[in-house]
């Protein structure tokens, strides 16, 4: 996967919720397999954690049988 297009699609999605790290953060985030890069003041390193992308996709709420449990 490239990186920085992940990158931007992250930052783009997460302006949506209040995402503050810029698209270069980011990236240098996913590169490095670390949240060092991301604004640690905000909410940003959680998408980096197991946790958060499980309460992520917990906001998901449809009748389809791909529905996260």
């Amino acid at each position: 996967m490239d990186n920085a297009v992940l990158a931007k699609f992250i930052v783009s999605l997460g302006s949506l919720n209040n995402y503050g790290s810029t698209v270069l953060q980011t990236k240098q985030a996913l590169d490095l397999m670390s949240d060092r890069p991301l604004n640690q003041g905000s909410v940003d390193v959680i998408i980096f954690n197991v946790d958060g992308i499980i309460a992520v996709n917990r906001q998901f709420n449809t009748e389809s049988d791909e529905q996260p449990n």
